[in-house]
């Protein structure tokens, strides 16, 4: 696995969101996905090419991207990135996670159960994704039967709604989410809002504040969260408006430099770890 270069693209008949001529970790014309993140995790995943330029009249106001664009339908470097962040964090580092805006996809989750990083694993994302990302974690983690570990599964969650992680946790029998991770979530300055409202609903509060300053993994005495951005995207005032309601809604914000296998590094990348105080 190596980097992927523009020229490889020659043949892709639509323009995505990313800059001409970026670097890029991965391919958005290659149908399927092979990644090795090491220690024995390999995570294989079929992008959902075909439908990345359906008109969806169902994405909500506060994602109007979506309505011409299914960013979900293929993954992206932030994602990459952050996959092998968790990788590198190694086994028993979270009982249960959540995964915010896994797209078609899942890479996040799917690398973070290979790696042992956690035991229980709900995914995310608006309805018309599921189905596709249902069949990407069967394909890499197997069935999602209540006594195998690790367990796993698909959960539709729309930003913004008062206690929709609490229900999503609710229902494969968790009180809360020991972390939540979320990876090229914010490029539209609306949902932007709605990611950082969902994430101070979804953290339980540090019991003692200080433990926020510890390094990755988490403090046992509360939750937290890990959320990713390429600002190669472009997407500046949707990151400034993350950002500000995230401290706006008493999030404490720490950014986590790429100590992880440098052939998923990228510079532009941003990864943030957040506490509620």
């Amino acid at each position: 696995f190596g980097a992927f270069s523009p020229e490889d693209e020659e043949e892709e008949s639509c323009v995505d969101l990313c800059p001409l001529f970026e670097f890029r970790l991965v391919s958005h014309a290659a149908p399927e996905l092979e990644l090795d993140f090491g220690s024995g995790v390999r995570v294989s995943v079929q992008q959902d090419l075909s439908s990345r330029r359906v008109a969806d009249a169902s994405a909500p106001s506060c994602c109007p991207t979506e309505k011409s664009t299914r960013t979900g339908a293929v993954v992206w470097d932030a994602a990459v990135a952050l996959s092998a962040l968790l990788v590198a964090h190694g086994s028993g580092s979270w009982v249960s996670m959540l995964e915010l805006g896994a797209g078609c996809h899942g890479l996040c989750g799917v690398a973070a159960s290979l790696a042992g990083a956690c035991r229980a694993t709900v995914l995310t994302d608006r309805p018309p994704l599921l189905e596709q990302l249902r069949a990407n974690v069967t394909r890499n983690l197997g069935s999602n039967e209540p006594d195998r570990l690790p367990r796993w599964d698909v959960k539709p969650l729309l930003w913004g709604q008062q206690g929709a992680c609490a229900a999503a946790a609710a229902a494969v029998g968790l009180g809360s989410f020991d972390v939540i991770v979320a990876a090229d979530c914010v490029y539209d300055v609306e949902s932007a809002e709605a990611l950082a409202l969902t994430l101070a609903d979804a953290l339980v509060p540090l019991a003692d504040p200080a433990l926020g300053s510890s390094s990755v993994p988490a403090a046992a005495a509360g939750s937290e969260a890990l959320v990713a951005f390429d600002r190669a995207l472009g997407r500046d005032a949707a990151y400034a408006r993350f950002l500000e309601r995230c401290v706006a809604e008493g999030l404490t914000m720490e950014d986590i430099p790429q100590a992880f296998d440098s052939r998923f590094r990228k510079d532009s990348v941003s990864i943030y770890r957040l506490h509620r105080r």
